[in-house]
């Protein structure tokens, strides 16, 4: 809440101890002399790149506008291959990362984050054959410990299945698809595109885990 005449920067909000402003000197507005503004702002985590249509709107009532937001820390990275001399051998090659970030996170830090997430995606490919033999009930276990992006679906889906509790892959092929339809904001539209993506891995909903060989 401010009048004016002044300039309204991110240093003006009023929050609670379990946030912190990463930019207090953003700006916002100016206000002149006979401006005013009095708002309430509701934040929420996510990943990626999220429209401000796709949005989860449900519960927060008339009057709100929503933004376009961009929850990734990192703003910028780049990469370059080196000459590098091993004891006498000077055929090695090194990486060299440059990351820039909002400064939420350290560029260390997003860059481990990173390698974990590749990590998680990696064993897909290692097991692609076997797979292709395989049916939908003898999916091995360890295959559904990774993370929902393997999917590829939309950033707007993945929070919503987060917010339901639904990190991982074995943790949607778990549930039944009576159970997803009630995932607040997932619509029929969104239901049907996590099934789709689901059928092309030989995965489906409501999956049994007694089925699955560990």
């Amino acid at each position: 809440k401010k009048s004016g005449p002044a300039e309204l920067r991110a240093s003006d909000l009023q929050c609670g101890p379990e946030l912190t402003i990463a930019d207090p000197s953003l700006y916002l507005a100016t206000l002149d002399e006979e401006g005013a503004v009095e708002a309430e702002l509701v934040v929420s985590r996510g990943r990626g790149w999220v429209p401000a249509d796709e949005h989860d709107q449900e519960g927060l009532g008339v009057g709100f506008i929503f933004l376009d937001s961009a929850f990734s820390p990192v703003r910028k990275a780049n990469y370059r291959i080196e000459p590098a001399r091993v004891g006498q051998a000077t055929d090695y090659e090194k990486l060299v990362l440059e990351v820039w970030t909002n400064g939420t996170l350290a560029p260390a830090t997003a860059v481990a984050e990173a390698a974990r997430l590749l990590a998680e995606h990696l064993p897909i490919f290692a097991g692609l054959e076997a797979t292709a033999k395989k049916e939908p009930a003898a999916k091995e276990a360890s295959e559904l410990d990774v993370d929902l992006d393997v999917l590829e679906l939309s950033a707007a889906i993945c929070n919503k299945l987060r917010n339901a509790g639904i990190e991982r892959l074995r943790d949607l092929v778990s549930r039944p698809e009576e159970e997803l339809s009630k995932v607040p904001g997932l619509g029929k539209k969104s239901l049907a595109d996590v099934k789709e993506r689901l059928e092309a891995r030989g995965l489906s909903l409501g999956m049994r885990f007694d089925l699955l060989r560990t």
